[in-house]
């Protein structure tokens, strides 16, 4: 009966071995075939800790459920040792590394291909052998998904300005944050200085304003205004300004759209560096998943939103920070030309504001027009001093995948955006010793002597 009529349902208490409803949804849409490729280095190393044993089961066990939720999944896993089958993966791959996950998605015609490491899909704990963080899901679903898109999607990132540096080439926090965007969402790069240009190149998916510390001419303005009358899509993270230049120029652009800049410091004093934290993420899309999670925002200033701003345009707070926590501001006195901190009361900060138009008839609303901006607060958030912070618990992936969510969101694709992977906790079942016992004989003898019975009083019953 199983085999005919299969069904299944999760008794688990996380669910932990279901898939999302995002991650069904890109299955479903699925039209070419995707094979995935595996060359595992469990039995062929030596020293393996039981976590990685643990993580191969569980990496096994979603394999099976992607090729449930789709049958264009397909899995192979070659021997090491199998000449034909590795020389296969070269020539499809160009290599054939032991413990690396090679993802192909092919029509017959065009091919698209992405390597992964295995070690990236888990976080474990080598002594107990138990998994602490699982991201296969998001791992391997964002590549798929990545494959999908056939065309790159072109990035410009502001200069002249004194941006942060955004070479995904270097060995930085934010050097590895934009090459997993290169992965997630097969991004290239470009730098624009808008004094050289007219227009904003038509292929722009997103202009990204990465932690301007100069002001931007009345000219740039201007240019960034035409950009934004069709339906441009902007990302602007901030950098706290204890100077009496005030970025007046940009900070007007950002007012225009209901955003209020104050741009001196502000952290939670129980950090020993400059950190607001960020615990708050209102209901919005781009913050699907991202409830229970923190967020460190080094070096940030304070943001507000204003909703009577313009009528034609909304800003909504989408991260405050902890409530909880006394925030401190270091302000610029004009009578004493110098800085002082002053503590505020407690009470809650905006980091993070999202715009977009304000749309009456969804219908007849020209995708051109549909302007949308995120403004953060902080752009150290995202630096390698940041990112430290998430060495403890192991989520640095949280910051990574948010940091594509908001790319996502500013390039409507909210139907995109993956919520962080599931952690969670092994709850192993312990037992005394007469726990143990009444389970034995329980389980092992009063059970099968019971069915043993009741065959046997079934086969005398119709014998007579």
């Amino acid at each position: 009966i199983s085999h005919k009529k299969f069904m299944r349902e999760y008794v688990t208490k996380e669910r932990k071995f279901e898939l999302s409803d995002k991650s069904k949804q890109i299955l479903r849409n699925l039209d070419k075939t995707v094979t995935i490729y595996s060359i595992p280095e469990i039995g062929i190393t030596t020293h393996v800790d039981e976590s990685k044993l643990h993580a191969w089961t569980r990496f096994k066990e979603f394999i099976s459920e992607l090729e449930y939720q789709s049958n264009l999944i397909k899995y192979r896993e070659p021997s090491p040792i199998d000449v034909k089958d590795i020389q296969e993966i070269k020539e499809q791959f160009g290599e054939a590394e032991i413990g690396k996950l090679y993802v192909l998605i092919s029509d017959g015609k065009q091919k698209k291909k992405k390597a992964i490491y295995f070690n990236e899909l888990y976080r474990g704990d080598p002594y107990t052998g138990k998994i602490l963080k699982f991201y296969a899901e998001n791992m391997i679903i964002g590549a798929i998904r990545e494959l999908m898109y056939v065309a790159k999607k072109i990035i410009y990132f502001t200069v002249g300005h004194k941006e942060y540096d955004t070479y995904p080439s270097k060995p930085t926090g934010l050097g590895r944050l934009l090459q997993y965007m290169e992965l997630q969402e097969n991004i290239e790069w470009r730098h624009i200085n808008l004094l050289s240009v007219k227009t904003i190149p038509k292929d722009c998916e997103a202009l990204y304003i990465f932690g301007a510390q100069q002001d931007f001419s009345k000219e740039e303005i201007d240019l960034l205004d035409s950009y934004v009358s069709i339906g441009g899509r902007l990302i602007v993270t901030l950098v706290p300004n204890n100077r009496k230049q005030r970025l007046k120029n940009l900070d007007d652009f950002l007012a225009k759209y209901g955003i209020t800049v104050d741009r001196s410091i502000i952290f939670n004093p129980n950090f020993a560096d400059r950190v607001a934290t960020a615990v708050d993420f209102p209901n919005h899309k781009v913050n699907a998943g991202m409830q229970g999670n923190n967020l460190y925002f080094l070096n940030s200033c304070a943001l507000k939103e204003n909703i009577k701003a313009s009528k034609d345009y909304v800003a909504v707070p989408i991260i405050r920070s902890d409530m909880s926590s006394t925030m401190v501001y270091q302000r610029y006195v004009k009578e004493t030309d110098s800085f002082e901190w002053t503590q505020t009361d407690e009470g809650i900060k905006v980091l993070g504001v999202a715009v977009e138009p304000v749309i009456i008839d969804p219908d007849n609303q020209p995708l051109n027009k549909r302007f949308k901006m995120i403004v953060l607060s902080s752009t150290d958030a995202f630096t390698t001093n940041a990112l430290r912070f998430y060495a403890v618990t192991g989520d640095t992936i949280i910051v990574y995948n948010y940091f594509v969510n908001l790319f996502k969101w500013v390039t409507e694709r909210e139907q995109d955006i993956l919520a962080p992977p599931k952690s969670f906790e092994e709850q192993p079942l312990v037992l005394a010793a007469s726990d143990r016992q009444f389970v034995f004989w329980i389980v092992i003898v009063i059970m099968p002597f019971f069915g043993v019975l009741s065959g046997v009083v079934t086969y005398i019953w119709r014998r007579k």
